[in-house]
């Protein structure tokens, strides 16, 4: 069970600084009361838990102040105004995402962003990774003659909300980017 949390960040300023008029030194330091004085600066709030593994944050542009959780097993969860989480998924893409290894896997779903005009129009895009393409390279683009299989596809596609704008048309999916990918790590995934 993963829990996720909101940083809260106050003005912080560190006291014995001075104006350097030369080069800075080799390094700074920050006194044991320097750190007291900023550990209260810093607040940790528990916003909503019980996520399998939550990557991105991101507030809706449409005035609902709803903000959306993408968690990386191929749900996107809303936390509402009150921050309650809805107990339906925004939208759940299980089904099209590649099998993530139980172990560690750094594919899944990866990435939201809301077109500027999502209030008006109800899109939204999503970055996860797909299963491989079939017939994938047999060798390596090095020439070294090792076995390369493609082992997943990245995916750009826009969806669209349903009737009620708590939930996706799962009817619809436009494919905007697609690339084979060789490897289960180094995966990108936001996107804006």
């Amino acid at each position: 069970m993963k829990k996720l949390f909101i940083v809260f960040f106050s003005l912080i300023v560190i006291s014995g600084c001075k104006k350097f008029d030369a080069a800075p030194p080799d390094s700074l330091s920050v006194t044991q009361s320097d750190e007291l004085r900023l550990s209260k600066d810093i607040d940790l709030k528990l916003v909503a838990d019980n996520f399998v593994s939550p990557v991105a944050l991101v507030d809706a542009p449409d005035g609902s102040k709803r903000l959306f959780v993408v968690d990386q097993v191929g749900k996107v969860w809303i936390i509402d105004r009150n921050g309650k989480i809805l107990p339906e998924p925004f939208i759940d893409i299980t089904s099209k995402i590649v099998t993530l290894q139980a172990f560690y896997d750094e594919r899944g779903l990866l990435g939201l962003a809301f077109h500027p005009h999502f209030k008006y129009n109800g899109k939204f895009y999503l970055f996860y990774n797909a299963p491989p393409p079939p017939g994938g390279p047999t060798t390596d683009a090095g020439n070294t003659g090792l076995p390369k299989i493609w082992n997943s596809t990245v995916r750009i596609s826009e969806f669209r909300v349903s009737g009620n704008r708590n939930g996706a048309d799962m009817g619809y999916e436009k494919v905007i980017l697609e690339e084979a990918h060789p490897q289960f790590n180094h995966n990108g995934g936001t996107i804006a």
